[in-house]
């Protein structure tokens, strides 16, 4: 990277090759020496790629279709991709793997756009979409767990005492470093909760990360997931959609959303019926 963009060299394929495979976990943000800022030098590094470097045609259009797809039309894009799940076996490569990688079921019911939860007793915070200007948003931006634990929470145990094997999404516990946070609050909740092995390692969804990189994807995940089982939990508290996907097809133990896991300890009883139905 540093020759690269010193030098002003159009990059060959063996060096994109290698910035292609960073997973952009942020891991080396919190192993690495701190005065080196890697996640900033690789979307440098990717920059120039992007700007002098001509990718295969195929790799051209898997590329412009996930950048069409996934900012504004995922939920679109999901719909038609359950549809064509039967047929993944004989579509060609990136395309095979994203229908395979759609889950057969919805799971959940969202909310319509404009609807307003009102506070259950004393309305303490207010949590809105993002439609004042980004900059304005970004100062008051944190994690969930962040904010649950400035406000406190308070209620009953859950339903039973279930043990939880905690799988910390890379964003959040290299870039953001609320780990510690969530772990506390399921605890504080009531649940026994249990962290995997080389818990600091990425299991290989990492955004586009495993339709692009499948090979490598899969040794991550089939890594991250024995890790997990080992722990012979109940469920896996995930705080990560693109975890959550990763794991669900190679793991026979529930996988739920951290915050579903403290919405039932809670009283949500729609939390519990899902959990039950699997």
């Amino acid at each position: 990277m540093k020759k690269m963009l010193e030098t002003g060299e159009t990059p060959s394929a063996k060096v994109v090759g290698h910035i292609d495979r960073c997973l952009s976990c942020l891991a080396c943000m919190t192993t690495y020496p701190s005065s080196v800022h890697y996640m900033h030098l690789v979307d440098l590094a990717r920059k120039r790629i992007a700007e002098t470097f001509r990718r295969p045609f195929v790799d051209r259009a898997v590329g412009a279709l996930l950048l069409a797809v996934m900012p504004s039309r995922f939920g679109r894009a999901v719909r038609l991709a359950r549809l064509a799940r039967p047929l993944a076996g004989i579509l060609p490569g990136p395309l095979g793997r994203m229908a395979r990688m759609v889950p057969s079921t919805r799971a959940g019911r969202p909310l319509p756009d404009g609807v307003v939860c009102p506070a259950e007793g004393e309305r303490r915070w207010r949590v809105a979409p993002l439609a004042e200007a980004a900059a304005a948003v970004a100062e008051r931006a944190c994690d969930i767990s962040d904010l649950l634990q400035r406000i406190g929470l308070s209620g009953t145990s859950p339903p039973e005492p279930l043990s939880v094997a905690y799988r910390s999404a890379c964003a959040l516990q290299h870039g953001q470093n609320v780990q510690a946070g969530r772990v506390d609050l399921l605890r504080e909740a009531g649940f026994a909760v249990s962290l995997p092995a080389e818990g600091h390692l990425c299991c290989g969804s990492a955004g586009t990360y495993n339709i692009l990189q499948p090979a490598l994807a899969d040794k991550l995940h089939d890594r991250k997931t024995a890790h997990l089982e080992a722990l012979g939990a109940d469920v896996i508290a995930a705080g990560n959609i693109g975890c959550k996907v990763q794991l669900e097809g190679v793991t026979q133990t529930p996988i739920v959303h951290t915050v579903q896991l403290l919405d039932w300890a809670y009283g949500g009883a729609e939390t519990a019926r899902s959990y039950d139905q699997k």
